[in-house]
């Protein structure tokens, strides 16, 4: 899955945290799952990307992969 597939679904996501898995030690959460992650959970420090396809900024939080469950 793709960014532009990530940030399409994050449009309809109104009732759950999806956190997608990365490359490495972090997992990330895109748009509404990052902001009800910082609201729910913990206030994690948030990132502005911009992508040149969809000319949009979105917003990403990295969460440590090891650390999500105790995060539930």
């Amino acid at each position: 899955m793709d960014i532009i597939e990530k940030l399409k679904a994050e449009e309809g996501n109104l009732q759950t945290i999806t956190i997608y898995g990365g490359k490495g030690v972090f997992a990330y959460a895109y748009e509404r799952s990052a902001l009800a992650l910082v609201m729910a959970v913990k206030p994690f420090q948030a990132s502005l990307s911009y992508n040149r396809k969809l000319k949009q900024y979105y917003v990403t939080i990295g969460v440590p992969a090891d650390k999500i469950k105790s995060y539930s």
